[in-house]
């Protein structure tokens, strides 16, 4: 490390250090944050890869995207795994319901475990985490530091162990291994090790590929090199624990690229005002950059334009968000602990046999936006929160309808101080529920709740005494739909 930063302060020093600056806590995400990303395959080259130094000034505006993603930030709790991770704050979910748990801390975003539905290459739910079911603390590796500076310097080490009961396993690896004369073997184990090594080494502006005029950010890079050994063993009567990896490389190519020793790279551009990373290079082994990563600026279209008219009868309903410019119409299951998010331009038509089970979070939302639009802002009226009642199999006769609440609800005053009186207006006689959830569809409050009611104008009131400031949402049910308003209680 010497050897580089003599050399670098001496030329700092005699051509005059320009300010630099410091990415902070406040870009790492937070629970509710989107980070919107492209990736280009195979297009990243080396005079991407300048060497260390400030003032640089990288164009990677050559890129085309190949593919866009979505990064969701969730509560853990809403994982699947979560029991495993006691000590996550924050969560993603890849539309596969691959989980990864992170730490977020003043220090930084720190993977502490993820998970992956194949194991070499088959069907099956691998855990793999830094912490041991918690028992490990500040266990795991940092994908971001903070505060982060110029000159910074990291290293980390960490480790995995993971075992399964050996017919546990998936039945092609069980014959495999059978077949190769492990026959009395009672279990197996995963082993990884993981040695991170990051340097701040380059500052300067990078433009990258967007709308005109093409975006430039000041940016420190960090470069990190990993080196990653993977071992599969067998636990094998009497024998014992035996490395089993050449044999699983053989019987699975797919094991290849988790098992063994392996060198990757990563150079990485940190801005210190925007949440997403503005661009990653990715290097193999060799040192050969190859696909980048980058922040993705394209305005996002309200609706999928592959999706008009969508019938989504999944059981269960995979986990994302879907949006179609006209209708969605569903008979199919959002299971517990999945997200399962619905926009639609006209309508949204929960059929018989519909269900959100208890856990889940379902949303749906109707919003008036042309498909290819920029996205517009949903008003308080057109926005329906996460249900906080259940929401069971539903028969022809009680299919709900995402309601406006023009002429139905109303809150004053709003914001809230220390009450609000909620008005609702019924258009014909029955059953009434009024409640209040938060903005992650909680309930917290049941504030009417009636058999029968008939048409009128009626009135409750809503006292938040022990309610801390924030977006809160009355919700209003009855035979026709349901309704929901925004209110934000201040102090």
């Amino acid at each position: 490390m010497k050897s580089f930063l003599l050399p670098l302060l001496a030329l700092l020093s005699s051509l005059g250090l320009q300010a630099q600056i410091t990415v902070t806590s406040s870009t790492l995400p937070a629970i509710g944050d989107k980070l919107r990303y492209s990736w280009a395959y195979n297009q990243a080259t080396f005079g991407m890869i300048t060497p260390p130094g400030f003032d640089e000034v990288w164009d990677f505006t050559v890129l085309t995207a190949d593919e866009s993603i979505e990064e969701v930030y969730i509560d853990p709790s809403l994982g699947q795994y979560a029991y495993r991770f006691p000590g996550a704050n924050i969560m993603t979910k890849n539309a596969a319901g691959e989980e990864r748990y992170f730490v977020v801390s003043g220090s930084g975003l720190r993977l502490i475990g993820w998970t992956e539905n194949k194991l070499f290459g088959e069907p099956f739910t691998v855990v793999y985490d830094f912490t041991r079911d918690g028992r490990i603390p500040n266990a795991g590796i940092n994908e971001r530091f903070t505060p982060l500076n110029f000159f910074d310097t990291y290293a980390q080490n960490a480790n995995i162990l993971e075992g399964y009961k050996f017919y546990d396993l998936p039945p092609a690896l069980v014959n495999a291994y059978l077949a190769a004369g492990l026959t009395t073997t009672d279990s197996i184990r995963l082993r990884y090790s993981y040695s991170n090594f990051q340097s701040v080494n380059a500052s300067g502006t990078l433009t990258i590929p967007g709308p005109n005029p093409q975006p430039q950010y000041p940016v420190l890079r960090q470069n990190t090199t990993q080196y990653r050994e993977g071992r599969v063993d067998a636990h094998v009567i009497p024998l014992g624990w035996l490395d089993i990896t050449d044999l699983t490389m053989q019987y699975f190519p797919a094991s290849i690229a988790n098992l063994g020793v392996d060198t990757t790279g990563a150079h990485t551009f940190f801005n210190d005002v925007v949440k997403e990373e503005i661009a990653r290079i990715t290097l193999n082994a060799e040192g050969r950059p190859h696909d980048v990563r980058f922040k993705n600026n394209t305005p996002p279209s309200c609706f999928d334009p592959d999706l008009v008219n969508a019938t989504l009868n999944g059981d269960p309903i995979a986990p994302g968000n879907y949006a179609a410019s006209q209708t969605i119409t569903s008979a199919g299951r959002v299971a517990t602990l999945t997200t399962v998010q619905f926009t639609a331009g006209i309508q949204i038509a929960l059929q018989p046999g519909f269900i959100a089970e208890a856990g889940s979070g379902f949303t749906a939302k109707v919003i008036n936006c042309p498909a290819g639009a920029a996205p517009l802002v949903i008003t308080e009226d057109q926005e329906i929160a996460r249900a906080p009642f259940p929401i069971g199999p539903t028969g022809q006769e009680n299919i709900p309808r995402l309601l406006s609440a023009e002429g139905r609800l109303s809150i004053y005053p709003n914001p809230v101080h220390h009450s609000a009186k909620i008005d609702y207006s019924l258009s014909g006689p029955g059953p009434v529920w009024v409640g209040i959830s938060d903005m992650n569809g909680r309930l917290l409050q049941a504030l009417k709740a009636t058999d029968w009611q008939e048409a009128g104008e009626y009135s409750v009131n809503w006292m938040p005494a022990n309610s801390s400031p924030g977006v809160y949402y009355a919700l209003l049910k009855t035979n026709e739909g349901v309704v929901s308003k925004k209110m934000v209680l201040i102090r």
